[in-house]
């Protein structure tokens, strides 16, 4: 039963205090941080919900224009062991529409947190499972790597074209601290 130890290590991440997670670097009055919880789906089993938190610390008036879309886009992720070694993923087909891009305007010292999935973990049919928080990106699990960590790469969503960008509009990439895999 491949799917017990993975359904352990998520209650027992559940249940432990964790220490406040980091944020990346300001830029452009702007910072983020990824959150990976536990969590259970319908049918009771073990998942992890991803969701991105974006934080308006700068002190212009009247907010901070984010140029946004399908926040699948807007991330890259990486997995990577307890030494920081990248870990190779799979290549999974898929599909998705995408919205066209617009503009969320940030208050000054306001918090936005969008869920990315409530249910990262794919249970695959034949035993394999997979962490696969977006569309074309994913991992097996349980990982033969001893502890994981996530990361990830938020860049704000395109302008479309011919659309006039806005002042003081956020447009430099965040790189998110690695937080624990569940």
């Amino acid at each position: 039963m491949r799917l017990a130890p993975l359904a352990l290590v998520l209650a027992t991440a559940a249940t432990a205090h964790a220490a406040p997670l980091a944020w990346s670097k300001t830029e452009q009055g702007v910072h983020a941080r990824l959150i990976v919880e536990s969590t259970t789906d319908a049918q009771k089993h073990a998942q992890i919900a991803v969701s991105v938190e974006i934080e308006n610390v700068g002190d212009v008036a009247g907010g901070l224009p984010l140029p946004w879309g399908d926040i699948t886009e807007m991330l890259t992720f990486t997995i990577e062991d307890a030494n920081g070694k990248v870990v190779a993923g799979e290549a999974p087909g898929g599909n998705r529409l995408s919205p066209l891009p617009y503009i969320v305007p940030l208050p000054e010292h306001s918090t936005l947190r969008v869920s990315v999935t409530p249910s990262a973990i794919e249970y695959v049919p034949g035993g394999k499972t997979l962490f696969r928080p977006v569309t074309f990106q994913a991992w097996e699990l349980p990982a033969k790597h001893g502890p994981l960590f996530v990361r990830a790469t938020l860049t704000p969503h395109a302008q479309e074209k011919g659309a006039k960008a806005q002042p003081r509009s956020w447009s430099v990439p965040l790189e998110l601290p690695r937080v624990a895999l569940p």
